[in-house]
């Protein structure tokens, strides 16, 4: 493993550095500004031929309006269009005061109502550049009705509740609120949003970045960060969205790949499979990192109104770091992180949990020019390994090719990963699935392909007669792209009726330059929960024949040290080149399933070789050094053997949105306040406990639940590595006064019992409903005692 650089080591890359002196440079701004206003016109020039003159189509959407006026706007044209495009705006905005979604937007002429609340967040977005910018430009009458959209769409988004694990929808609602409540003269609009963004500046501190690596919303991330940066009136906002900007750019230069100038490695949510990219090529455009070609979409104005930008030192470190080990964490569980290993040509990734229905939770990338096909694992309800065929999702039915939502698990150690799947039968169950696979995805364009250490020659294949060749459990599959290699294995297979899965290498004919290595899992008969597991290993800098068959013969004379597969556990081990890499994962495989990795995840907010740089970077400003230096003074309270002990809810550790308050009677508890206008849940109080041996406890808490809208918190308790032991909703009795509440998670109706292990544990509550107030827990031994 690569020695870890001193403090702050990211920001002391030499930037006159070999890759840098021959580099070309960037073109200037006013030329990429003009190439984005070019674009951005043309579109504009496309949707008015649609909706100019007629009503618009049923897929024509709310954020096409608005984009296409900002884009007249920057470019100085046609502002006789404004006004109609505004009209257009205003007929899908909800404009019912009484109406919970007042001053949200359909996000489809087709809608009926408002299906997509994000809508509101993108609309106010380009509005916010119009008004703030271009307000002399518009015709008086279209003045007029921006004016009206700006003061609804205002209330929308204090309405749209976002939570902070939405990471970029969760920083445009914020940013809007700041932005438009300042130049409109709403401090009831900006004070909320300045909260929400401490709640964000909280999470993330806690967890990292949740939409963690993600080609279409780091994009939005650091787009609406850049504006925030730019236009927040209050010195401390601008402060803390710059270090925010800092932490994604540094995000996206340690998992940026040079060779294919694209982000690698694992990503979070994507919308292209196939090549990894998404809207962030035109902010790496911008930034002179990449020289793909700006889009069409006028959104992509957003880039060019940064005050930051980032320096040429991240460049520097992406472009002459190698190799380098990066590790993050993306939530609050411990397995919800992930790791990334790159050399100049060839990466590695692996996420240890699945993040939702559109990852890439294994990945690996060779050079190639922007949109070269990425290798990646898929798990297939609709024979789609590719993301071809998309079909309606959510409420508002947006077009999207989406993958199942198995039990996933992945460790990785430096240049080898190990992947786990298992499909349950809730996985199954959607409208679409119509087979069970599992592919991992390569490119065609290889310089060789082996397979049990022979050279594969692939004849002509055509989607009409696919060219598949057998593969046994264990076969070692390895690829070279010039100086770089990867080895396959299917190192475990298992069908729907408990035998081992058929496994083969397919060349279906496509012409995305793609093949794939796929296990058939679906049997007529299903008795048994199917599964696979795969083994990577990459190499890099293999720059002769020789160095390349060593290699290769290592990995193919390798064998897994364990595949122990029984009714109780999965547990699998693989003999990496720098240590054993292991799962083990048990029944039912879920959230809760006791799930141990090696090497242990890493809960860094963002991890170079070792060092912690995400989370020096935010504790060199407010508010994340007060939480570091809260965090440091916290006491670890010891649980007894026998007996019970009563805890302070204010001796905690909190996090905002959560407070503590004061009844004025010496009562000190902790609370959302109901105070502010309806946000997002977020922030937390967490306590610390040392349990002596392990055993079964019982929580309650001293409440005041006043009704149905005020009588709920989320309640996780977790081990100090963050696997989670209980988390749900704690659903309150209502009482008018402080009473003493078991803790009842879920639907359960009787006191949940805490199957606590020794060492040290946290409890954590998190807001669910605003004004719900605790001011004291109470953990015993006894089940049927009562505080």
């Amino acid at each position: 493993m690569t020695a870890a650089r001193g403090p702050r080591a990211v920001l002391c890359i030499v930037v006159a550095s070999a890759a840098l002196v021959g580099r070309a440079e960037p073109p200037s701004a006013d030329t990429r500004r003009n190439e984005l206003i070019v674009a951005a016109l043309a579109s504009q020039e496309t949707l008015w031929r649609e909706i100019g003159h007629q009503d618009p189509g049923p897929t024509n959407s709310c954020r096409e309006l608005f984009t296409a006026a900002l884009a007249l706007c920057e470019g100085g044209r046609h502002p006789e269009r404004l006004d109609r495009l505004l009209e257009l705006g205003e007929q899908m905005q909800d404009r019912d005061p009484s109406s919970p979604t007042f001053g949200n937007f359909r996000w489809y002429w087709r809608d009926a109502g408002v299906t997509d609340a994000n809508a509101v967040e993108f609309c106010s977005f380009d509005m916010h550049l119009i008004w703030r910018l271009h307000r002399d430009f518009l015709p008086a009458r279209a003045r007029d009705r921006l004016d009206s959209l700006i003061g609804r769409a205002i209330d929308g988004c204090l309405r749209h509740r976002v939570p902070p694990s939405y990471t970029n929808i969760a920083i445009l609602n914020a940013a809007n609120l700041i932005v438009l409540g300042e130049v409109r003269g709403r401090p009831d609009a900006a004070e909320e949003g300045y909260h929400r963004l401490d709640g964000l500046a909280a999470d993330v501190w806690q967890f990292g970045l949740h939409e963690f690596c993600s080609p279409p919303y780091y994009a939005i991330d650091v787009q609406g960060l850049a504006v925030l940066e730019r236009f927040a009136e209050r010195a401390a906002g601008q402060r803390l969205a710059r270090v925010l900007l800092e932490l994604v750019w540094t995000d996206i230069a340690v998992n940026f790949f040079p060779a294919a100038e694209r982000l690698a490695g694992p990503h979070s949510r994507t919308y292209d499979y196939l090549r990894g990219l998404g809207g962030l090529q035109q902010d790496l455009r911008w930034a002179g990192w990449s020289g793909v070609p700006v889009g069409k979409g006028a959104a992509v104005l957003h880039v060019a109104h940064a005050r930051w930008s980032p320096p040429r030192q991240l460049l520097a470190l992406a472009q002459t770091r190698f190799p380098r080990l990066v590790r993050q964490s993306w939530g609050p569980r411990a397995a919800e992180s992930r790791t990334h290993w790159l050399w100049a040509d060839v990466t590695l990734g692996c996420s240890g949990a699945l993040y939702g229905p559109h990852d890439s939770p294994l990945t690996f990338d060779l050079p190639g020019r922007p949109g070269t096909v990425r290798g990646y694992f898929l798990p297939d309800g609709r024979e789609d390994p590719y993301g071809r065929k998309k079909f309606g999702t959510g409420s508002a039915q947006h077009q999207k090719a989406l993958h199942l939502e198995p039990f996933w698990v992945g460790a990785q150690r430096e240049a080898d990963a190990l992947g786990l799947v298992v499909y349950r039968d809730g996985d199954l169950t959607g409208p679409e699935t119509i087979n069970l696979q599992s592919h991992f995805v390569v490119p065609r364009d290889v310089d060789g392909i082996r397979l049990r250490g022979r050279q594969v020659d692939l004849p002509h294949a055509t989607e009409d007669a696919p060219t598949r060749i057998p593969v046994s459990t264990g076969d070692p599959l390895v690829l070279r792209k010039g100086s770089a290699a990867v080895g396959l294995r299917v190192v475990w297979a298992r069908a729907q009726d408990g035998a081992p899965a058929d496994v083969a290498l397919v060349d279906d004919g496509n012409r995305l330059g793609a093949l794939r290595l796929t296990v058939e899992h679906r049997r007529e008969e299903p008795i048994a929960s199917a599964g696979a597991a795969f083994w990577v290993r990459v190499g890099g800098g293999l720059g002769s024949d020789e160095a390349f068959t060593a290699w290769r013969t290592a990995f193919e004379q390798a064998v897994p040290t364990t595949v122990d597969v029984s009714s109780d556990r999965i547990r699998l081990v693989a003999p990496g080149l720098a240590g054993a890499v292991g799962i083990t994962a048990e029944p039912p495989f879920s959230r809760t399933s006791v799930v141990r990795l090696d090497p242990a995840p890493s809960r860094a907010v963002l991890e170079l070789d070792g060092q912690d740089i995400g989370r020096e970077l935010l504790e060199r400003v407010e508010p994340w050094a007060s939480f570091a230096a809260a965090r440091a003074a916290e006491r670890v309270i010891d649980l007894p053997v026998k007996g019970a002990v009563t805890i302070a809810a204010d001796a905690g550790f909190v996090l905002p949105r959560m407070a503590v308050g004061d009844d004025g009677q010496g009562r000190r508890f902790v609370w959302q306040p109901d105070t502010q206008p309806p946000a997002a849940a977020a922030g937390s109080v967490s306590w610390r406990l040392r349990v002596p041996v392990a055993a079964k406890y019982w929580l309650w808490g001293r409440v005041l639940a006043p009704d149905g809208t005020h009588d709920s918190f989320s309640l996780a308790v977790s081990t100090a590595d963050g696997a989670e032991i209980v988390a749900g909703r704690w659903h309150l009795p209502h009482s008018a006064e402080w009473a003493w509440r078991a803790s009842t998670i879920g639907e359960s109706r009787g006191p949940t019992s805490l199957d606590l292990p020794a060492g040290e544990v946290q409890i954590t509550v998190l807001p669910r409903e605003v004004g719900t107030r605790l001011d004291a827990l109470w953990i015993t031994t006894d089940a049927t005692a009562r505080p």
